[in-house]
């Protein structure tokens, strides 16, 4: 069962609310124009009412564009619709062995994998931070040095670390390895599409979090707006009651040129969002089921791989 909360969506969803906060005050509060500070302007419901018709507008500019070009996004995308059929035709040769296989087999792979990029950069960091006379004697092979070297802490922390990355140390502690956020991988969602489903593109992302991706949009512009607003407020001051038709050609330059700006970015994030929450999918789940494949037929490597070439080529050729 999935973790409702995750440190690391804890730590970035908390860091993105402080700073839209911080952007609230700088809005409210600083002029970059007079740059003088005006705490009073928090107190004005004008100004907040001014921000939230502005969030909104925002919001349905985006999902208007979204709306329009994510079906767009999807039909224009040849790799999407060549690795969605691909898929089809990895799915028939799947049988009942493939969940223990992802369970047993290719979970376990993936948790080495990640259990030795953990030790490497324990290396690493030990390597940054150790005195070069302990490196020199950890490759010392002189008689003198075996019993400095057995109680040196730099050469007794590597070894142990070196250790740690011998498969056979691995394999006698794979069940109790100290590694908990690496990847598992369910061989249930493999009966379900792409779309049913809503990080970042790794090797390991079977499905699709495009509801996520939109609200991330959503985040970054609201960002993008209050820092606008900034500008549009601080020359509303400098300029009112002096250049009064300048100020309105002003404030309607800007918010045409925001609004064009949103409209233009929710058409390359549609590109992106079904770059990043669909294709990648497809693309990883292909490749474990080629993995599966062939490991189900290990005597037989190069019927396998002749018979993917042919799929792959059909497909080609049907595109």
């Amino acid at each position: 069962m999935k973790k409702l909360f995750n440190k690391e969506t804890l730590i970035r969803n908390s860091i993105s609310i402080i700073i839209i906060i911080l952007v609230f005050i700088v809005e409210g509060c600083w002029n970059f124009l007079t740059f003088k500070w005006d705490f009073k302007r928090l107190c004005d419901a004008t100004f907040w009412l001014d921000i939230c018709i502005h969030l909104i507008l925002l919001m349905l500019i985006r999902s208007m564009a979204l709306n329009i070009f994510q079906n767009i996004a999807r039909d224009k995308n040849t790799d999407l619709l060549f690795e969605k059929e691909k898929n089809k035709s990895l799915m028939k040769l799947k049988d009942n062995d493939f969940s223990p296989w992802v369970i047993t087999i290719k979970n376990k792979e993936i948790k080495i994998e990640f259990w030795k990029k953990k030790i490497n950069r324990k290396l690493l960091k030990l390597e940054k931070f150790s005195r070069r006379k302990d490196k020199i004697l950890y490759e010392s092979r002189e008689e003198a040095d075996i019993y400095a070297k057995e109680n040196n802490k730099y050469c007794i922390k590597k070894r142990n670390l070196l250790s740690m990355l011998e498969d056979e140390w691995i394999e006698k502690n794979i069940n109790i390895l100290p590694i908990k956020n690496y990847p598992k991988i369910d061989p249930t969602v493999f009966n379900l599409p792409v779309a049913a489903y809503e990080k970042e593109n790794n090797k390991y992302q079977i499905n699709s979090k495009i509801k996520s991706a939109i609200a991330y949009t959503f985040l970054t512009s609201g960002c993008m707006l209050l820092f606008s607003k900034v500008l549009q407020n601080s020359l509303e001051k400098f300029l009112l009651n002096e250049i009064v038709i300048l100020n309105v050609i002003i404030d309607m330059l800007l918010d045409v040129i925001f609004i064009t700006w949103q409209f233009i970015n929710g058409i390359m994030d549609s590109f992106r969002i079904i770059k990043n929450e669909e294709l990648v999918p497809y693309i990883n789940r292909n490749r474990i089921l080629e993995e599966y494949i062939y490991y189900k037929s290990p005597n037989e490597k190069s019927k396998v791989k002749q018979m993917l070439d042919i799929i792959d080529s059909s497909l080609s050729n049907k595109n």
